[in-house]
């Protein structure tokens, strides 16, 4: 990993019902993270066939074109691989308790997460969850 955490605080999550807020939670973080993944690959995926496919059929030979295709195929076919990952639950239940933007509590322990209103489990999913 590149970056170091902050101040030993957890790491920070975002959603769109409570903006950003920190999370202790490994079964939330894994939401959250497939969560961007998902969207991300949906931003590629629009970029590609938008912009890059419709390059690539005016410049078919072209060399940027072929190296900027082939470099994309490999970004959108890794992170289709973990978009897929299935025992990841759908963020949108994420809702944290305590500290928001001030570290750890002041009982010191660290602010943990916890699972809001349920919602209907994910289309291609057999989780539930």
């Amino acid at each position: 990993m590149t970056g170091e955490p902050q101040r030993d605080w957890p790491p920070l999550i975002w959603t769109l019902k409570d903006g950003y807020q920190f999370c202790a939670d490994p079964d939330q973080l894994q939401a959250y993270e497939v969560a961007v993944i998902r969207g991300k690959l949906t931003e590629i995926r629009r970029f590609i066939t938008g912009t890059v496919a419709p390059h690539a059929a005016l410049q078919p030979k072209g060399r940027w074109i072929k190296h900027l295709n082939a470099q994309l195929s490999s970004v959108e076919s890794r992170l289709d691989i973990i978009a897929d990952f299935t025992d990841a639950w759908p963020v949108r239940t994420v809702a944290c308790l305590g500290a928001r933007r001030s570290g750890p509590s002041s009982e010191g322990r660290e602010p943990r997460c916890r699972a809001g209103a349920a919602i209907p489990p994910t289309p291609g999913t057999t989780n539930g969850r």
